[in-house]
């Protein structure tokens, strides 16, 4: 027999379509993880807030009493001079320690050039 003879003879032999069969009241088995990345998010959503106000200005602090510091292989103590004026602080550096260079130029600790000493 050939398919097409098959093919038709399938067709007569074809009845009616049965009832609906009834609901399982077993789960059925539960889904694997995908490992396929779903869809993306919707955007978030811009902060709404207004700015916050800026804070107060503090006030001026004391200057420093005294801070050290490396230069050329020494350690050099920087300490307010003899009747130190906070409105016009100045500091004499000095190093306990021997050095090649004992004493750093006026421009290496930041002075400007009206308060250099020779």
């Amino acid at each position: 027999m050939t398919d097409a003879v098959l093919e038709e003879a399938s067709r007569a032999n074809v009845g009616k379509d049965g009832a609906d069969g009834k609901d399982s009241t077993v789960p059925g088995p539960s889904g694997a993880d995908s490992t396929v990345a779903g869809p993306p998010g919707p955007a978030g959503q811009n902060a709404t807030g207004a700015p916050g106000k800026d804070g107060t200005d503090g006030t001026d602090g004391k200057p420093a009493s005294s801070w050290t510091f490396q230069y050329g292989g020494a350690t050099y103590t920087c300490a307010p001079v003899e009747g130190f004026d906070p409105d016009d602080p100045r500091y004499e550096c000095t190093s306990p320690e021997s050095s090649p260079d004992p004493t750093p130029s006026p421009s290496v600790l930041g002075l400007p050039a009206d308060r250099r000493r020779s």
